[in-house]
């Protein structure tokens, strides 16, 4: 999914904290490997150092997380889970993660 030629080839955008992605013609690899392979991910910083590091992220840029999927709960009670696996899509489909270290190669 990382591949440029396979990017180059969705239209991706996120709106509502919802994900989307669209094709022209075919997709570039299996749906189901798009589905796998690709997030809509919310990240919470455990510190500023973390902070920093993910403002600094840009496109296409591959990096590594660490830390944990966790479940969120708003000022007014709402809460917000993450889900924990990487085939479902649609409502409840994003992972919500407290990230405690980023890397990149």
């Amino acid at each position: 999914m990382s591949d440029s030629n396979n990017i180059n080839q969705l239209d991706i955008s996120q709106g509502n904290r919802f994900y989307f992605y669209n094709w022209s013609r075919t997709p570039p690899i299996p749906v189901d490997e798009i589905i796998s392979s690709s997030a809509n991910m919310h990240l919470l910083p455990a510190d500023s150092n973390v902070k920093s590091a993910l403002m600094k992220v840009r496109p296409g840029q591959i990096i590594t997380l660490k830390g944990q999927l966790i479940e969120a709960t708003g000022e007014n009670g709402s809460r917000f889970r993450s889900s924990l696996t990487r085939t479902d899509t649609g409502f409840g489909a994003c992972e919500i993660m407290w990230v405690t270290q980023i890397t990149s190669p």
